[in-house]
């Protein structure tokens, strides 16, 4: 609020100012204040249409708003802004939708590892569509994608830090994986209502299962509660283990961590604090092990997270997931409008629990608990 008090005095002085009003927007964007946030950005726009900074944040704001009607044509801007990565194999050529002639094309992966795991969510469009695809990804996704996407080849990103590309081309063009959601999801109606995507090792989850099994008879309940990358912004989105008091007092419950991060001093304070057990599972390295945390997910009855990576692989192979958060983002596709809505589009057994960025985490923390708490009647009854 103080921030934005300065851009408006600022913008007095200068009100043609596409630098201010860009990072005004921006500003209002984070607090939630949507209506303001797209005239900001709006006016930037008119007075330069090439601003790429306010044409990405436009698109966001308008994605989280669940407008997809000029909404991707804007994304496109990420590249040149300076919030996102830079893009690579600037020259050669890239898809141009399902009508074009080319008979091999690669993907590549952009962003973060959840949001690579999103945009996967179109590869199996792009699979039935084109003659040969190749998926390129992290490579912990690797041995996941493969087993997911058995039509199509899948192999580790094959550039070095330095951006040099380590393969020569073996495909007539490339396509960004987020660029697949402006021809395969035009509309938040043509986003497919599916449970899962992606597809864990069968046997794994049938082992993992049969383990958690052996701990109690009671719900059980995998956590994770921050991102590994921890920017002062993101300080703001997450929820500390020493709030979840009332989560925690839920008596029967198997707790199993899969915070695939170094957090063991976290688990033993949360252990002492609230008199409880958190599995850990020996032997997994849950930062790097991404098909073996798929099958944890997989076999665990309820997973609770915040938008993170293991929040989004836990939705993506169809694990009932609480996901907690602030209310924007903009892949919540349309729940910004919506605040009551608890529905993800992206993976449908993901649940929502959203708070107004600033508000305190009582209430969804509250939700977590009764969610938890009815899952561990359910399965007491059922014994």
């Amino acid at each position: 609020a103080e921030a934005a008090a300065h851009f408006l005095k600022a913008l007095k002085k200068s009100p043609n100012n596409g630098g201010l009003l860009t990072n005004l927007g921006g500003l209002y964007l984070v607090q939630g204040m949507y209506d303001k946030a797209l005239k900001s950005l709006n006016k930037a726009i008119a007075i330069d249409s090439e601003n790429t900074v306010a044409r990405t944040n436009r698109a966001l704001l308008k994605l989280g708003m669940g407008d997809f009607a000029t909404a991707w044509d804007d994304y496109e801007y990420r590249w040149s802004s300076t919030n996102f990565m830079a893009k690579r194999f600037q020259n050669l050529k890239e898809w141009e939708g399902p009508s074009g002639p080319e008979t091999v094309v690669l993907i590549w992966a952009e962003q973060g590892l959840g949001d690579e795991i999103m945009f996967a969510s179109c590869y199996g469009d792009l699979v039935a569509r084109a003659e040969h695809t190749i998926i390129e990804c992290e490579p912990r996704l690797a041995p996941l994608f493969a087993r997911s996407f058995p039509d199509a080849p899948v192999r580790p990103q094959s550039v070095l830090a330095d951006g040099t590309e380590t393969l020569e081309p073996d495909y007539d063009c490339v396509v960004p994986s987020g660029s697949l959601m402006r021809y395969f999801r035009p509309t938040i109606e043509s986003v497919p209502d599916r449970e899962a995507y992606l597809t864990p090792d069968p046997a794994a989850v049938a082992r993992w299962r049969a383990h958690f099994d052996s701990l109690g008879s009671g719900p059980k309940v995998a956590i994770s509660w921050r991102s590994r990358l921890m920017t002062h912004e993101r300080l703001l989105e997450y929820t500390r283990l020493e709030q979840w008091r009332e989560i925690f007092a839920i008596p029967g419950v198997v707790w199993i961590n899969v915070q695939y991060d170094d957090c063991e001093r976290e688990l033993i304070e949360a252990e002492e604090r609230f008199g409880i057990r958190i599995e850990r599972c020996e032997g997994v390295d849950l930062m790097n092990d991404f098909d073996t945390v798929a099958a944890i997910c997989a076999a665990s009855d309820l997973v609770i997270s915040p938008q993170n990576a293991l929040g989004h692989l836990a939705g993506a192979v169809g694990a009932e997931t609480l996901m907690m958060g602030n209310r924007f983002w903009w892949n919540n596709l349309g729940a910004v409008a919506d605040p009551a809505s608890r529905h993800y589009p992206w993976m449908p057994s993901i649940r929502l629990i959203t708070r107004v960025p600033g508000e305190s985490w009582d209430a969804v923390l509250a939700e977590v608990r009764d969610r938890v708490e009815t899952a561990a009647t359910l399965r007491a009854l059922a014994a």
